[in-house]
């Protein structure tokens, strides 16, 4: 059990490292499933996971700014 007590972002983080592919699989997924661009599910996953996020559109090479355009 060494997950437990993990934070949702060391977490996710974990699971994204043990099967990157897998991963960015699922989350197209559940973004398809929702019915939202993968963009818009990482925005929306930002809130409460930043930290993952931030890690992930490294890894991904995903700018989330650039993609929601410059106007806020």
């Amino acid at each position: 059990m060494g997950n437990r007590g993990a934070r949702p972002s060391t977490f996710l983080r974990g699971l994204y490292d043990l099967d990157a592919g897998l991963f960015v699989g699922k989350l197209h997924e559940q973004a398809a499933a929702l019915g939202v661009s993968l963009t818009r599910l990482l925005q929306a996953l930002a809130k409460n996971v930043p930290g993952f996020v931030e890690y992930f559109c490294e890894e991904q090479g995903v700018d989330l700014a650039a993609e929601r355009g410059t106007s806020q």
